[in-house]
């Protein structure tokens, strides 16, 4: 450890058939999965940050598959392994195993395009202040980073349906109803759907 701060990196294997599924009608599988890895790929170079947080990847499945291996070498980040259940309960477990080790700890996904070093720095700057909570709403009604300081109340993440339209706002009414206090960061867009793929192009 060699800062205060963790990022997590949530992520699936490049695996045909389980990466990026709903981009599949327009890939194929095994073009879905070579995206995946692409933007993988393009979320740690836009991510890491070795002076100001450690980057953690946190891998489905296996850490053993190439490009994870790959990206342990490539990036001088940690690998490690996801727990079986639903999204809720693997984001739990991994954020507490983090605060075990550091003060301020966030997690992301691997297909939001935009989280960048700037945008993170921001993240972890809310957090030195009275704020428990900072969480970054996605388009698509989900969310695309939440961060948290010192301990987590693991109901944060209860009763949820996750994939849906309604996952950012059952999250922030769970925030509300722990009487925690969050902060809300400007929307942004990940790549889910065929279209998406035309905004991730033109970047």
């Amino acid at each position: 450890m060699t800062a205060k701060n963790a990022l997590i990196v949530f992520a699936k294997p490049p695996v045909a058939g389980l990466a990026k599924t709903r981009l599949i009608p327009a890939l194929g599988e095994d073009g879905a999965a070579a995206y995946h890895k692409k933007l993988l790929h393009h979320t740690l170079e836009n991510v890491i940050f070795e002076d100001k947080w450690d980057t953690h990847l946190w891998c489905s499945e296996n850490t053993k598959h190439d490009f994870f291996q790959f990206c342990e070498k490539e990036f001088s980040l940690v690998l490690r392994q996801q727990i079986n259940g639903d999204l809720g309960s693997k984001m739990a477990y991994a954020i507490e195993q983090m605060l075990k080790g550091y003060e301020k700890v966030c997690i992301i996904g691997s297909d939001c395009p935009l989280i960048n070093v700037q945008k993170l720095q921001n993240v972890f700057n809310q957090l030195k202040k009275n704020d428990d909570v900072v969480i970054t709403p996605a388009e698509d009604g989900g969310y695309v980073q939440l961060a948290v300081k010192r301990q987590l109340n693991p109901e944060i993440f209860a009763g949820i349906s996750w994939g849906g339209a309604g996952v950012f706002q059952a999250t922030l009414n769970n925030i509300n109803r722990l009487g925690l206090n969050p902060v809300i960061q400007p929307t942004l867009w990940d790549v889910d759907e065929p279209e998406d793929l035309i905004r991730f192009s033109a970047l």
